[in-house]
């Protein structure tokens, strides 16, 4: 298994299961008892979920809205230069390259806190895969200005010039700042 794809937390938590013979009830620690929400995704783009809601119109309906913890994707909207120079829809490739990562599944998200939306701040799986490092070390997002989390995974990906690493972009949260968007 791939670096990364189960936290800590879960891990422990397996240790635990493992050292108690998984027989009885074990009482996880406050941490582990976190917001839980699981569902089919809706993508609304490279950095935002809703669980079990459906796309109309053009947008995701109902269900619950979750935005990826301590990373920095594309909007929709954004675009970056290819090594040509030549401006290509970066946002949008971000978003469905989380897409084909989500289409079909259940994804399983963990949380604590909400953003100014009511978005729950989440880290959320699919299968036993973290969504939020795939995208990372995939290059389609960075990892959040304070967070050092993902930063092994950012530099690999940078080295294969992964994603957004395949030519020029601005930072996710300076390229919103500027143009306007509330991410």
């Amino acid at each position: 298994m791939r670096k990364g794809y189960i936290t800590p937390r879960l891990w422990w938590v397996g240790v635990g299961l493992i050292a108690l013979g998984g027989a009885g009830t074990v009482s996880l620690p406050a941490e582990a008892q976190q917001p839980e929400v699981s569902g089919p995704a809706c993508v609304t783009d490279a950095g935002h979920l809703v669980i079990n809601g459906k796309r109309s119109y053009g947008a995701c309906q109902g269900g619950t809205p979750v935005v990826l913890a301590n990373i920095d994707a594309p909007g929709i909207a954004q675009t970056c230069q290819a090594p040509s120079g030549q401006t290509w829809p970066c946002g949008r490739w971000a978003a469905y390259f989380l897409l084909e990562l989500t289409k079909n599944k259940t994804i399983r998200c963990l949380g604590e806190e909400k953003d100014a939306n009511g978005g729950l701040i989440a880290v959320c799986l699919v299968e036993r895969m973290e969504i939020n490092h795939a995208l990372v070390s995939m290059g389609w997002a960075l990892p959040a200005n304070a967070t050092i989390r993902y930063h092994d995974a950012m530099e690999e990906a940078r080295e294969k010039r992964a994603g957004l690493w395949q030519g020029t972009f601005d930072r996710p949260s300076d390229w919103n700042a500027r143009h306007g968007k509330d991410k």
